[in-house]
Parts: structure tokens; sequence; C-alpha cells
């Protein structure tokens, strides 16, 4: 009998020291792991207030907000299905014409907090003048301009913008280049100032000292800008993927981890 306690106490004891490597594997990646980590870090966090996949089967017409409440509507030329730009994740994307396609979700305030950040993933294929991967924002008849957005500019550089609600301008922290290919785009603002990372683990972030006003009236749109009018500007041409919006300005080490999982994909714990 001896024997056999002898044989069992260790392969307890390599049962459990199995389960804490297991248990603590989870706990540093904030999840179960496996291809959702991108998804996961997303939708965990509690600052979240929307989130569009864009991952909808051919054919659909809503535009799911995972986080909830925020559902948009797919209108014109988009195209779904498209590979998804996640590493692992099987999850699909949406390409945008750039002339008719675009989504746009109804006003909420929930979507233009005072402090922000706004996630994308996209790969624009080409066209001219602003291109808005996403946009919230407002001109007032007096040209006072409200809101954010986050685009690439006429100069064919990846930019993030903010209204100030008194003038006729807005003010922007332009990026790099956008060169063909995926990019992880996010641009964050702290209540003083706001910044642009684009693919983060190479480049610091552009950023601007400025005054920013949220946009109270008018839809959020993927894929397009011109927020203020019913018929969308500034069209995005290319593919589209993970958008985000937090109602906090993201730290850099939120950033980077999920620029990571996103071009890495997940780890094995």
């Amino acid at each position: 009998m001896s024997h056999w306690i002898l044989l069992v106490a260790p392969l307890a004891l390599a049962s459990f020291v199995m389960l804490f490597a297991f248990v603590g594997c989870q706990l540093e990646t904030g999840g179960l792991g496996g291809p959702e980590q991108y998804k996961d870090s997303v939708t965990n966090n509690t600052n979240l207030v929307g989130y569009w996949r864009l991952g909808e089967a051919v054919g659909a017409t809503t535009a799911v907000d995972s986080k909830g409440g925020h559902n948009g509507t797919y209108v014109g030329g988009v195209t779904l299905g498209q590979p998804g730009f996640v590493v692992g994740d099987s999850d699909t994307a949406a390409q945008f014409d750039g002339s008719t396609g675009h989504v746009t979700v109804p006003h909420s305030d929930a979507l233009n907090p005072a402090k922000f950040t706004v996630e994308a993933i996209a790969d624009v294929a080409g066209g001219e003048g602003h291109r808005a991967v996403a946009s919230s924002r407002d001109i007032s008849p007096d040209t006072q301009i409200f809101g954010y957005a986050i685009y690439v500019n006429n100069e064919n550089k990846w930019e993030a913008w903010v209204g100030d609600g008194a003038s006729g301008v807005g003010v922007a922290a332009g990026g790099p280049d956008a060169t063909p290919g995926r990019h992880y785009l996010a641009m964050t603002y702290d209540g003083k100032t706001l910044k642009l990372y684009v693919d983060p683990a190479a480049d610091a972030p552009a950023t601007a000292e400025v005054v920013y006003q949220p946009n109270t009236a008018r839809d959020f749109r993927i894929g397009a800008g011109g927020n203020e009018s019913d018929t969308p500007q500034h069209l995005f041409n290319g593919v589209v993927d993970e958008v985000a919006v937090y109602n906090v300005d993201l730290d850099f080490a939120t950033i980077q981890s999920h620029f990571e999982l996103a071009t890495n994909g997940p780890s094995s714990g």
C-alpha cells in the first residue's frame, strides 16, 4: 500500500502544478486564450462603449455593435466577408468602395465622450482627398465644428482630427504616410492632448495640444465622414476591421498590446 501512496502523490503534485500553470496563463493573457484574444482584450475593457467587428456574412444589412446598443446600418458599396486583419482570428472584415459604401450608427452621447479612444485596423486601397475610417462630427450653420475623425488626409497621410466647437477649422495630429497594407490605428484624447498611433510598435504617436468639443447631434460613421449631411463625404476606399470607441484615453501599454495581438496573433500562454 505504501508504494501506491508514493506513486499517487507525485502524480497529484504534477497535476496541481499543471493546473496552476494553466490558470496563471489565463490571468496573464486576460482571458481563455486562443484565436479570440484580440476580441477578448477589447470587450473585457470596462471603458468600451462601441465595438464593430464588421464580420457579418455577405448580405447582412446590420453592422453589429459587439458591446451592444449601437448597431449600425451598411449603406451602398460595402463588400462583406473580406479576410480579417487580426492574425489567427477567422472573423472577417468589410471593404468600402470609396464612392457610396459606409456604415451609419445613430447618434449617441456615449459615442462622444469628453475623453476618448477610437481604434481600428485598416488598409487604404487608393482614392484622393480626405478618406475617413471612422468619424463623429458636426458643423453648425455658422461653421462651428464639433466631434472627431480618423482618416487619410489629402496629402495621403494618416490623421486624427477634432473640432473645438468655436472655429471654422479643426485641429489635427498628422501621422505617417498611408501606405498600402494592414495598419493598426488608435487616436486618443485625454482632455488636453490628441494622439495618433499608427502601428505603435514602430513609431511614436503624432500629438497636438487641442480643445475638443463633442458632437452632440450627428451620426457616427464608419468608412465615411461628412456626418452633418445625409449624403456622406470623405468616403474610404479600402478595407476596415475592428472599429472600437472607448470613453477613456487608452494608455500606450494597452494600445501596444492590441497592436501585437492583431499583428502576431494569440499567445500560447
